[in-house]
């Protein structure tokens, strides 16, 4: 079986960062266990690149080369060129996909 290398963009571990520091603000432990989880989780895409869905709100603009991996409430969103999944952002569920990437677009 094929085995794809998985990058993790400055983007993506600023993301991550983000959110461990918000749980960490409620408990050091459950912050170390999403961390473990959410990275593992996305380490399964070496293996299986297509084991996320197309993520719906891309697809309506034919941009079904994006691919999300569901983990709790995070989305972790992510390509695959050549042999590399591209791990691009870490985003909460809860909200608007669309503004999210309107606001990471276009900040300062």
């Amino acid at each position: 079986m094929k085995k794809f290398n998985v990058f993790w963009t400055l983007n993506a571990q600023s993301d991550l960062k983000e959110i461990i520091e918000f749980i960490k603000m409620d408990s050091l432990m459950q912050a170390k266990r999403k961390f473990n989880k959410i990275k593992a989780e996305s380490l399964k895409l070496a293996e299986f690149p297509n084991l996320g869905r197309t993520i719906p709100e891309l697809e309506r603009y034919n941009l079904s080369n994006y691919r999300e991996l569901i983990v709790e409430v995070w989305r972790i969103i992510y390509t695959l060129k050549d042999n590399v999944i591209y791990v691009l952002c870490v985003i909460d569920s809860r909200r608007s996909l669309e503004e999210l990437l309107f606001t990471k677009l276009f900040k300062d």
